[in-house]
């Protein structure tokens, strides 16, 4: 929407305070050309708002994405913990098993028994110690993963926000910039008159 501005009571007014005619209608084609185009109005910022509601509105469905997907990943890590601990429980159950048979094996033929004993009990350590180092490892990975995912989006997000407020701070400042000009050129022609 534009400023409706009457040229010809303009350069009337300019004729009256003794400006050619040709200089009077030039400054008021100028004025209304290169001026009050630029003039921001109601409408202009009632757009810029909703502009910035729409891209709001964008970015709070985003957000709202970004923590279901998060929950959801959670939700799936927490699972898989699960079965890992049901795993880790079946493993301790066999280790029972195999001991148990290792104590009978050993009231029956304790001597030999004894040495074999001490080998598999060892080796049944280290395959514990390793398990546990791999799950260690692998929930350590997956929650650094999640941790660097969630960063890079946040990061995303505040790009895409400084980006926006930097567009519309521009937007803003030059047509504060045109509007006040006109103000000042318009307030020097009524000083004339």
């Amino acid at each position: 929407m534009t400023i409706r501005f009457d040229t010809l009571s303009f350069a009337k007014r300019l004729t009256a305070a003794g400006e050619k005619v040709e200089v009077a209608e030039a400054h008021a084609m100028a004025l209304k050309e290169f001026v009050m185009d630029a003039i921001a109005t109601k409408a202009d910022i009632a757009a810029v708002r909703a502009d910035i509601d729409t891209v709001r509105s964008g970015l709070s469905a985003e957000i709202g994405e970004l923590r279901s997907e998060v929950r959801t990943e959670i939700g799936e890590l927490r699972s898989e913990i699960g079965e890992l601990r049901s795993e880790i429980g079946g493993v301790r159950s066999e280790m029972r098993t195999e001991i148990s048979g290792l104590r009978s094996e050993m009231h029956t033929e304790f001597g030999k028994v004894r040495s074999e004993f001490s080998s598999e009990f060892g080796k049944v350590r280290g395959e514990m110690a390793d398990l546990r180092t791999e799950l260690k490892f692998d929930i350590t990975a997956s929650e650094e993963k999640l941790r660097g995912e969630i960063g890079l989006l946040r990061g995303d997000l505040r790009k895409d926000m400084d980006n926006l407020a930097l567009t519309m701070t521009v937007r803003l400042g030059g047509m504060l910039v045109i509007g006040f000009g006109a103000m000042v050129g318009f307030m020097r022609l009524m000083r004339i008159v």
